[in-house]
């Protein structure tokens, strides 16, 4: 074709030029199929007109409204309507709440704290008032009301913005710590705001959370609402808190948490709001069946059901990440995250302590919902719960609940249909009536055995069900195949939960079957097993089991011997020297040999860092100085490292030696405190005297005395060359505290738990060595727990020793806080009756109150009081009316 000529005229502009060029490729272009999935649900729409023949019916409506694409994209579905249901926040919004935030924290860490919930309760629990705000002169008082003011500020600039504020990244966290702050009825006045969202909240990343506040800061002010004086003045002497005087009752707060209506209104009670919030989130069954599974909504399911049952769900959120996450309130990564970029919170370290009151009303709700959540559930809902991340600490929560329900006197008959039977298959209601070995396993169990998730619900099913029902389950699944089981990640947990429930003449076989593997659960590092053993034949000893002085000490016998082929490690009885390893081999977690190997090496490194720092001459060889300190310094190491004829190593260690990490662990340690609660030999009785007359006589033969239960670990502690170096360790120096402290409780016939002797010759040995960890950090617990645990001649003996090396104590940074303990001044002056006098009249060591799990859960349930109606009566704008109908 021949080229086309120009024709005369004006030269084409660059605009029509590139809508011609803009044609022709229009042209060329293929039409798209209609079967193209991926064109036809493109997240992009063209800017020119042309559409495609698969969405031209679609669009034809939209083309003849003439609207631009761009208003036709805002119509489509986008990832706003889940970020942000409610809209977003305006960046002035946003920028005010920081700097609010900021200026309040600035006041707290000036020492003052806002009047919330948790402090209203805390003061009427102790019995003051306003206890959480200092006194001051009136520059401190007007600084405090800047603070209130401040909270009332933001809230008014929140006005009518919680949702949106709720469902921000950035200002949800601010909105849970401002929650935190509130009083009563501000913090009311908040959850009403949100009312009729409450599912679409829970749902949402941010926003549930902030739900999860709501209900932790209305727990308090429901206690405040049915609380009485008789109820806080019991909580006080259960917790041993004395009171300065009369405790404030919870009608000084009714103003505060009643319901209240003006004309604005009706202000519901927090009773009423969580008893609103639980009906609005199960007011539709497929919506509550959703939350169980959601990723948000199953941590609110939680908190709500803690509410309703009286759980505390109060925790210090900023202590650590894993405190939050302990109460399965949070998950870890969640924690993390708020503990990274959460404000602090007002929760103290004793919010877990605080009574919790709750009317009866919530209580049965409680029940209700359980109900509503389990529906129809079967085996094969509870079974796919508990394999799922999200719902299996939900099914752990509904377990719970069901078995505190049930009663500890409850029948087998009674266990049929209930959620343990459920998950175990009928498992409690309908045991195989077959041989140990011939019962058939189910292979869900077998499985939930060795999943990382659905072993957490499987473990707390047995810890919760029948005594029987434990034991017949370690005999079908678990005995005969403890090599495996005992060092699986997972399955280890489970077979320490059911050691624990094991009766003696159980527990028997399976320690004589734990033997034969013992060793390679050492290897492993996986000792859990072999510490829950030791803890149970611990309790099996004691007076209240009714077990038979035979059979308790054969077990003691017999788990001690598991402990020492653990470790590859012999009784000193059996003519095996080194029993000065059982301490040091344990607490590293290895076998005699690999202990060995690695404290060898470790001393290499160190004498190889050593002679590299060392100043050199000029022929590059170190100088003969310090080649001798060298020498004189590591000689008991090459002592060490050479065999003797035997092939035994000759191990030493010197109070100058530092423990390193690898050699103190965790585990090693609490099973060594296990091993010292257990009873060991008795003493035996002395035989009557032989009067010689001044005649030679033969030596009488020494017997050997057997050694097992705590005896191990004493007379491995006396055997070691020094003490020092454990002392000085934060790991292991809870063993040597452990090994001071004598049991609280007797042991049975033939046996005896307080190793007095041997434990006197171990307070020797530190009072010996007292200056060689005195003044350490950790060193100065011990030395405390010397002192109190010593009688008087002994407290004589440690001030004197400290008089003789006081250049070298005072020379530590914490020698200080054990040597004002010892009254000094007068002990130097030798004014011993004043110095004796001052030392019984010192106050005995401050014992921390041991409460378990069960008792901390507990709640204090009242009855909701109905008054006859012609004895209702208006108090500052209170409607008893509104009352009865809670």
């Amino acid at each position: 074709m021949p080229p086309k000529i120009r024709q005369r005229g004006k030269k084409p502009s660059k605009l029509r030029k590139l809508q011609e060029d803009e044609a022709e490729s229009k042209q060329e272009q293929p039409v798209a199929s209609t079967s193209n999935q991926i064109q036809t649900q493109a997240d992009y729409i063209a800017l020119d007109n042309t559409t495609t023949a698969a969405d031209a019916s679609s669009q034809q409506p939209q083309q003849e409204d003439g609207q631009p694409n761009w208003v036709r994209l805002g119509e489509r579905s986008s990832k706003a309507e889940h970020e942000a249901p409610f809209g977003y926040v305006d960046a002035e919004l946003k920028a005010y709440l920081r700097a609010g935030w900021e200026r309040a924290t600035e006041l707290e860490t000036q020492g003052y704290s806002a009047k919330s919930t948790m402090t209203a309760l805390a003061a009427a629990s102790s019995g003051g008032s306003d206890a959480t705000h200092p006194a001051g002169n009136g520059d401190e008082e007007q600084e405090e009301d800047e603070l209130a003011l401040l909270l009332q500020a933001t809230l008014k600039e929140m006005d009518g913005k919680e949702l949106l504020l709720s469902t921000d990244p950035d200002t949800s966290l601010i909105v849970e710590a401002i929650l935190h702050r509130l009083p009563a009825k501000p913090l009311r006045v908040f959850v009403d705001r949100l009312a009729g969202n409450f599912a679409v909240l829970s749902k949402h990343r941010f926003a549930s959370h902030v739900v999860q506040a709501c209900l932790a800061t209305l727990q308090p002010a429901v206690t405040l609402e049915p609380a009485t004086q008789q109820h806080l003045s019991q909580h006080q002497h259960r917790n041993g808190s004395a009171t300065n005087g009369k405790a404030a009752a919870s009608s000084a707060f009714a103003s505060d948490t009643a319901t209240i209506v003006n004309e604005d209104g009706v202000l519901r009670s927090a009773t009423q709001l969580i008893l609103d919030i639980a009906e609005e989130l199960a007011s539709d069954q497929a919506q509550l069946a959703a939350l169980v599974s959601d990723a948000f909504g199953s941590h609110v399911l939680r908190s709500l059901l803690c509410v309703l049952m009286g759980r505390n769900i109060q925790m210090d959120t900023s202590s650590s990440a894993h405190a939050a996450a302990a109460a399965d309130l949070r998950s870890r990564r969640s924690a993390k995250f708020r503990t990274r970029k959460a404000p602090t919170s007002v929760a103290g370290s004793g919010a877990e302590d605080l009574l919790v009151v709750i009317p009866d009303l919530l209580y049965t709700r409680a029940a209700t919902l359980r109900s509503e959540i389990l529906g129809e559930a079967g085996t094969d809902v509870v079974r796919r719960w508990a394999a799922d991340a999200v719902a299996s600490p939900l099914l752990q929560l509904l377990i719970d609940a069901e078995v505190d329900a049930l009663g500890d006197a409850a029948d087998e008959g009674e266990w049929s249909g209930s959620l343990v039977d459920l998950f175990l298959g009928g498992f409690v209601s309908k045991p195989p009536t077959t041989g140990e070995g011939e019962a058939e396993r189910d292979a869900y169990l077998e499985t939930s055995l060795r999943d990382s998730v659905a072993s957490h619900a499987l473990q707390l099913a047995l810890e919760r069900a029948p005594a029987a029902t434990a034991a017949r389950f370690f005999a079908v699944y678990i005995h005969g195949r403890m090599a495996k089981l005992c060092i699986h990640p997972a399955a280890n947990h489970i077979v320490a939960a059911l050691l624990r429930r094991l009766s003696a003449a159980e527990l028997a076989p399976a320690i004589a079957e734990m033997g034969k593997v013992a060793t390679g659960m050492v290897k492993e590092q996986m000792i859990g097993c072999l510490q829950a053993a030791v803890e149970r034949v611990g309790q099996l000893c004691d007076p209240a089991a009714a077990v038979e002085g035979d059979g308790a000490r054969e077990l003691v016998k017999a788990v001690s011997g598991v402990v020492l082929g653990a470790f590859r490690l012999k009784a000193k009885a059996e003519g095996e020297e080194g029993m000065e390893l059982l301490v040091p081999a344990v607490l590293a977690l290895k076998t005699r040999k690999a202990y060995l190997h690695t404290f060898a090496a470790h001393l290499k490194h160190d004498e190889a860092a050593d002679q590299a720092g060392k100043k050199r001459g000029r022929d590059g060889k170190p100088l003969s100085k310090s080649k001798a300190k060298s020498k004189a310094k590591y000689a008991k190491v090459r002592e060490a490292q050479a065999e003797s004829d035997e092939g035994q190593v000759a191990w030493t260690i010197d109070a100058e030696y530092e423990v390193p990490p690898a050699e103190a662990t965790v585990q090693g340690s609490l099973l060594l405190q296990s091993l010292l609660r257990l009873p060991g030999p008795s003493v035996p009785p002395r035989g009557p005297v032989k009067r010689t007359f001044g005649r030679p006589t033969a030596a009488a033969p020494v017997e050997r005395v057997e050694v097992f239960g705590s005896a191990l670990v004493l007379e491995s502690l006396l055997a070691l060359p020094t003490l020092a170096p454990f002392a000085r360790n934060p790991t292991a120096v809870h063993t040597l505290i452990a090994a001071l402290t004598p049991p609280t409780t007797p042991a049975t016939t033939g046996l005896d738990a307080a190793q007095a002797n041997r434990r006197r010759k171990l307070g020797g040995a530190l009072v010996a060595q007292l200056a060689h960890f005195c003044g350490d950090k950790y060193g100065s617990r011990l030395a405390d727990q010397l002192w109190y645990t010593s009688d008087g001649y002994s407290k004589e003996k440690i001030a004197k020793t400290v008089v003789e090396n006081s250049d070298t104590i005072l020379r530590g940074a914490y020698a200080g806080y054990f040597t004002n303990k010892l009254q000094l001044q007068l002990f130097r002056k030798g004014k011993m009756r004043e110095w004796t006098q001052a030392i019984q009249s010192q106050p005995p060591p401050r014992k921390e109150a041991q409460q378990t799990v069960v008792e901390k859960q507990s709640p204090i349930v009242v009855a909701t009081s109905r008054k006859d109606k012609s004895t209702k009566r208006k108090i500052d704008g209170q409607l008893d009316a509104i009352l009865d109908t809670i």
